[in-house]
Protein backbone atom coordinates (compact mmCIF):
# COMPACT_ATOMS: atom_id res chain seq x y z
CA UNK A 1 0.00 0.00 0.00
CA UNK A 2 2.79 2.41 0.92
CA UNK A 3 4.68 1.64 -2.28
CA UNK A 4 1.54 2.16 -4.34
CA UNK A 5 1.09 5.65 -2.87
CA UNK A 6 4.62 6.56 -3.96
CA UNK A 7 4.17 5.10 -7.42
CA UNK A 8 0.90 7.00 -7.99
CA UNK A 9 2.55 10.24 -6.89
CA UNK A 10 5.44 9.60 -9.29
CA UNK A 11 3.11 8.78 -12.18
CA UNK A 12 1.21 12.05 -11.72
CA UNK A 13 4.45 14.03 -11.64
CA UNK A 14 5.89 12.12 -14.58
CA UNK A 15 2.86 12.98 -16.72
CA UNK A 16 4.12 16.54 -17.18
CA UNK A 17 7.60 15.41 -18.26
CA UNK A 18 8.40 15.47 -21.96
CA UNK A 19 9.42 11.84 -22.06
CA UNK A 20 9.96 12.20 -25.79
CA UNK A 21 13.16 14.10 -24.93
CA UNK A 22 14.08 11.91 -21.95
CA UNK A 23 16.77 10.06 -23.89
CA UNK A 24 18.90 13.22 -23.99
CA UNK A 25 19.10 13.25 -20.19
CA UNK A 26 19.21 9.50 -19.64
CA UNK A 27 22.13 9.08 -22.06
CA UNK A 28 24.07 12.11 -20.83
CA UNK A 29 27.67 11.00 -20.25
CA UNK A 30 28.06 12.93 -17.02
CA UNK A 31 24.88 11.46 -15.57
CA UNK A 32 25.78 7.94 -16.70
CA UNK A 33 29.27 8.25 -15.20
CA UNK A 34 28.07 9.59 -11.84
CA UNK A 35 25.32 6.95 -11.53
CA UNK A 36 27.65 4.12 -12.56
CA UNK A 37 30.32 5.13 -10.04
CA UNK A 38 27.82 5.85 -7.28
CA UNK A 39 25.62 2.76 -7.57
CA UNK A 40 27.94 0.01 -8.82
CA UNK A 41 31.55 -0.15 -7.51
CA UNK A 42 31.05 1.89 -4.33
CA UNK A 43 28.30 -0.17 -2.62
CA UNK A 44 29.62 -3.48 -3.96
CA UNK A 45 33.14 -2.79 -2.67
CA UNK A 46 31.78 -1.73 0.70
CA UNK A 47 29.59 -4.83 0.94
CA UNK A 48 32.55 -7.05 -0.01
CA UNK A 49 34.53 -5.46 2.80
CA UNK A 50 31.65 -6.15 5.20
CA UNK A 51 31.49 -9.78 4.09
CA UNK A 52 35.27 -10.14 4.38
CA UNK A 53 35.22 -8.77 7.93
CA UNK A 54 32.44 -11.24 8.78
CA UNK A 55 30.21 -8.49 10.21
CA UNK A 56 26.63 -9.44 10.99
CA UNK A 57 23.70 -8.42 8.80
CA UNK A 58 22.48 -6.07 11.53
CA UNK A 59 25.84 -4.37 12.05
CA UNK A 60 26.30 -0.69 11.31
CA UNK A 61 28.62 -1.53 8.42
CA UNK A 62 26.04 -3.82 6.80
CA UNK A 63 23.33 -1.20 7.23
CA UNK A 64 25.63 1.40 5.65
CA UNK A 65 26.21 -0.93 2.68
CA UNK A 66 22.45 -1.24 2.13
CA UNK A 67 22.01 2.54 2.35
CA UNK A 68 24.78 3.02 -0.22
CA UNK A 69 23.13 0.60 -2.65
CA UNK A 70 19.65 2.08 -2.27
CA UNK A 71 18.65 3.97 -5.46
CA UNK A 72 17.36 7.51 -5.67
CA UNK A 73 13.96 7.86 -4.05
CA UNK A 74 10.97 7.40 -6.31
CA UNK A 75 9.50 10.53 -4.68
CA UNK A 76 12.42 12.70 -5.81
CA UNK A 77 10.57 13.99 -8.88
CA UNK A 78 7.56 15.13 -6.88
CA UNK A 79 9.73 16.81 -4.26
CA UNK A 80 11.77 18.51 -6.99
CA UNK A 81 8.58 19.80 -8.59
CA UNK A 82 7.32 21.17 -5.26
CA UNK A 83 10.61 23.02 -4.72
CA UNK A 84 10.65 24.44 -8.24
CA UNK A 85 13.55 22.26 -9.36
CA UNK A 86 14.19 20.65 -12.73
CA UNK A 87 12.28 17.40 -13.05
CA UNK A 88 13.92 15.91 -16.16
CA UNK A 89 17.45 15.56 -14.71
CA UNK A 90 15.89 14.19 -11.52
CA UNK A 91 13.92 11.69 -13.59
CA UNK A 92 17.13 10.54 -15.30
CA UNK A 93 18.85 10.01 -11.95
CA UNK A 94 15.88 8.06 -10.55
CA UNK A 95 15.54 5.82 -13.60
CA UNK A 96 19.25 5.11 -14.03
CA UNK A 97 19.91 4.56 -10.33
CA UNK A 98 16.94 2.19 -10.14
CA UNK A 99 18.34 0.10 -12.99
CA UNK A 100 21.86 0.14 -11.54
CA UNK A 101 20.54 -0.81 -8.11
CA UNK A 102 19.25 -4.07 -9.55
CA UNK A 103 22.89 -5.16 -9.69
CA UNK A 104 24.35 -3.38 -6.67
CA UNK A 105 21.44 -3.91 -4.28
CA UNK A 106 21.25 -7.60 -5.14
CA UNK A 107 25.01 -7.98 -4.65
CA UNK A 108 24.96 -6.13 -1.33
CA UNK A 109 22.12 -8.28 -0.02
CA UNK A 110 23.86 -11.45 -1.15
CA UNK A 111 27.05 -10.39 0.66
CA UNK A 112 25.48 -9.08 3.87
CA UNK A 113 22.52 -11.39 4.47
CA UNK A 114 23.04 -14.91 5.77
CA UNK A 115 19.53 -16.27 5.27
CA UNK A 116 16.52 -15.68 3.01
CA UNK A 117 18.87 -14.20 0.41
CA UNK A 118 16.92 -15.24 -2.70
CA UNK A 119 13.55 -13.70 -1.64
CA UNK A 120 15.30 -10.50 -0.54
CA UNK A 121 17.07 -10.16 -3.89
CA UNK A 122 13.86 -10.83 -5.82
CA UNK A 123 11.94 -8.22 -3.84
CA UNK A 124 14.71 -5.62 -4.10
CA UNK A 125 15.04 -6.08 -7.88
CA UNK A 126 11.28 -5.85 -8.37
CA UNK A 127 10.91 -2.72 -6.26
CA UNK A 128 14.08 -0.88 -7.32
CA UNK A 129 13.80 -1.37 -11.07
CA UNK A 130 10.40 -2.89 -11.79
CA UNK A 131 8.29 -0.21 -10.13
CA UNK A 132 10.08 2.76 -11.69
CA UNK A 133 10.27 1.14 -15.12
CA UNK A 134 6.58 0.21 -15.04
CA UNK A 135 5.60 3.78 -14.14
CA UNK A 136 7.81 5.13 -16.93
CA UNK A 137 6.36 2.76 -19.55
CA UNK A 138 2.81 3.61 -18.46
CA UNK A 139 3.29 7.37 -18.73
CA UNK A 140 5.28 7.00 -21.97
CA UNK A 141 2.33 5.15 -23.49
CA UNK A 142 -0.12 7.79 -22.27
CA UNK A 143 1.99 10.58 -23.75
CA UNK A 144 2.22 8.77 -27.07
CA UNK A 145 -1.56 8.49 -27.25
CA UNK A 146 -2.48 11.92 -25.89
CA UNK A 147 0.49 14.14 -24.97
CA UNK A 148 -1.45 17.35 -24.29
CA UNK A 149 -4.14 15.70 -22.19
CA UNK A 150 -1.53 13.75 -20.22
CA UNK A 151 0.53 16.88 -19.54
CA UNK A 152 -2.57 18.78 -18.40
CA UNK A 153 -3.46 15.91 -16.10
CA UNK A 154 -0.05 16.13 -14.47
CA UNK A 155 -0.33 19.90 -14.06
CA UNK A 156 -3.85 19.90 -12.64
CA UNK A 157 -3.29 17.04 -10.23
CA UNK A 158 0.08 18.03 -8.84
CA UNK A 159 -1.55 18.65 -5.48
CA UNK A 160 -2.81 15.04 -5.47
CA UNK A 161 0.80 13.83 -5.71
CA UNK A 162 1.69 15.98 -2.71
CA UNK A 163 -1.28 14.61 -0.75
CA UNK A 164 -0.22 11.06 -1.59
CA UNK A 165 3.28 11.75 -0.27
CA UNK A 166 1.76 13.27 2.86
CA UNK A 167 -0.37 10.16 3.37
CA UNK A 168 2.74 8.02 2.94
CA UNK A 169 4.61 10.01 5.59
CA UNK A 170 1.72 9.78 8.04
CA UNK A 171 1.26 6.03 7.54
CA UNK A 172 5.00 5.35 7.73
CA UNK A 173 5.35 7.40 10.93
CA UNK A 174 2.69 5.27 12.61
CA UNK A 175 5.14 2.36 12.50
CA UNK A 176 8.34 4.22 13.37
CA UNK A 177 10.35 2.80 16.22
CA UNK A 178 12.20 5.55 18.11
CA UNK A 179 14.86 3.06 19.18
CA UNK A 180 15.43 2.17 15.53
CA UNK A 181 15.70 5.85 14.65
CA UNK A 182 18.48 6.45 17.16
CA UNK A 183 20.28 3.36 15.82
CA UNK A 184 20.08 4.05 12.08
CA UNK A 185 19.70 7.83 11.80
CA UNK A 186 23.38 8.74 12.45
CA UNK A 187 24.51 6.26 9.79
CA UNK A 188 21.96 7.48 7.27
CA UNK A 189 22.74 11.15 7.90
CA UNK A 190 26.49 10.53 7.69
CA UNK A 191 26.15 8.75 4.34
CA UNK A 192 23.79 11.41 2.96
CA UNK A 193 26.17 14.24 3.88
CA UNK A 194 29.19 12.33 2.60
CA UNK A 195 27.60 11.58 -0.76
CA UNK A 196 26.42 15.15 -1.05
CA UNK A 197 30.01 16.34 -0.80
CA UNK A 198 31.72 13.66 -2.88
CA UNK A 199 32.75 13.62 -6.53
CA UNK A 200 29.98 11.25 -7.63
CA UNK A 201 27.39 14.01 -7.35
CA UNK A 202 29.55 16.50 -9.22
Amino acid sequence: MLLMLLVLASVITMCRIELENARTFVTDRGTLRSVALRYLPLPIAFAALVAWSDAGSTSTAAIAAVFLATPSSVVAMTVSRCLGGLIMPTFAQVLLSSLAATVSFSTVLALTLHEDVAPAIAISAATSAGVVTAAYLLVKRLRERSPIRTAKYGERNGYVAVLLLTAFIVLACLKLDLHGFTTYAPTAIGIAVGLRLDIFNG
